[in-house]
């Protein structure tokens, strides 16, 4: 199955509830995505203050931890896309 992106999802919409399913499926996947990067911003921020020999204003058990949740709900909420639009098919 080829890629799709969530502008080519919501416009190939079709009537009905499974339609409105997915788009809240699409809009939590990049909610989630939006989180995982603020998980890269402090990612680099512990690695300037360790390049600068300073205290880690993120402790990297929890950096990493938060980021492995998120993965974790990204690749659910896919996996739930992915069986609705199969339904859509």
């Amino acid at each position: 199955m080829q890629k799709r992106y969530p502008y080519e999802i919501i416009n190939k919409l079709r009537s009905g509830e499974n339609n409105l399913l997915i788009s809240k499926v699409s809009q939590e996947i990049e909610h989630l995505k939006e989180q995982f990067d603020d998980t890269d911003y402090k990612t680099m921020k512990n690695l300037q203050y360790e390049a600068m020999g300073k205290d880690l204003p993120y402790p990297w058990k929890d950096v990493y931890q938060a980021a492995e949740e998120i993965r974790v709900q990204i690749r659910e909420k896919e996996a739930e896309l992915k069986n609705l639009l199969q339904l859509e098919e």
